[in-house]
């Protein structure tokens, strides 16, 4: 439930920085890297866990990521 609702806001905020075409690359990247660390992470501590016990899915997960 926590990485549905942190992937879904994270997924938003990419969202409104293209299509608000933020010119501060700096705070881009630090969104962009916050975003990466967290698909990274998400996917070394829930890859290895059953997918019928929570909502992670490894290939939606790695579509986020890149």
């Amino acid at each position: 439930m926590v990485y549905d609702f942190i992937t879904d806001r994270l997924r938003s905020i990419r969202q409104d920085l293209i299509i608000q075409g933020n010119p501060d690359v700096t705070i881009s990247r630090n969104i962009l890297d916050i975003s990466t660390k967290f698909h990274l992470y998400a996917n070394y501590k829930l890859a290895s866990q059953p997918t019928a016990e929570q909502g992670f899915n490894k290939d939606s997960n790695f579509k986020q990521l890149l």
